[in-house]
């Protein structure tokens, strides 16, 4: 087994807080995740390893490569068929294995940085993806003309995370900024 380092964003759904993947609207399992091709139902395992195949769980090899405007980071374990590119891999099975607890995280709402303790994770009830937002820009949103108040709920960013190591049954570790 291998472990990567990926990011993750919020997905709300009847089952609750899950990850979801950034570049698509894949939801992470809880437990053991199989890559499926892309093009069709079948696994991926019959072609991962072919030039052409995009299929797969991507993961960077090092921490210092997540990206820090996205709202989760975590370690992953990935086994089976793993294909090793220059900054990361591609593996046909995945399982979260640890998620971070950032001391500084950002607010999606206006891309800059906060403290964890600050942010809160915004749930539009319509259906799209929750993003955190800071006290600051949380009040500006709410006192915005037009928003209907009873449309959004707001929990503690630290909240969430913990929620979502127990849903995985993963570690969240603390991390530096």
């Amino acid at each position: 087994m291998i472990i990567g380092y990926r990011d993750f964003a919020l997905h709300y759904g009847y089952k609750g807080f899950r990850l979801r993947a950034c570049s698509n609207a894949y939801v992470w399992d809880v437990g053991v995740n199989e890559a499926q091709c892309s093009h069709g139902p079948e696994p991926a395992s019959d072609h991962l390893a072919a030039g052409s195949c995009t299929c797969g769980f991507y993961a960077y090899k090092e921490r210092s490569q997540l990206n820090r405007f996205t709202p989760l980071h975590g370690a992953v374990l990935l086994w089976g068929k793993v294909i090793e590119h220059e900054f990361g891999y591609r593996a046909q099975f995945a399982q979260v294995e640890s998620l971070f607890l950032p001391e500084i995280a950002t607010c999606q709402k206006a891309s800059h940085s906060a403290h964890p303790a600050d942010l809160h994770v915004f749930i539009d009830m319509r259906p799209i993806d929750p993003f955190t937002a800071c006290s600051a820009c949380l009040s500006q949103l709410l006192d915005s003309p037009g928003i209907c108040e009873f449309c959004w709920q707001s929990l503690s960013y630290n909240e969430v995370l913990s929620e979502l190591a127990r849903t995985y049954s993963v570690s969240l570790i603390r991390q530096r900024g």
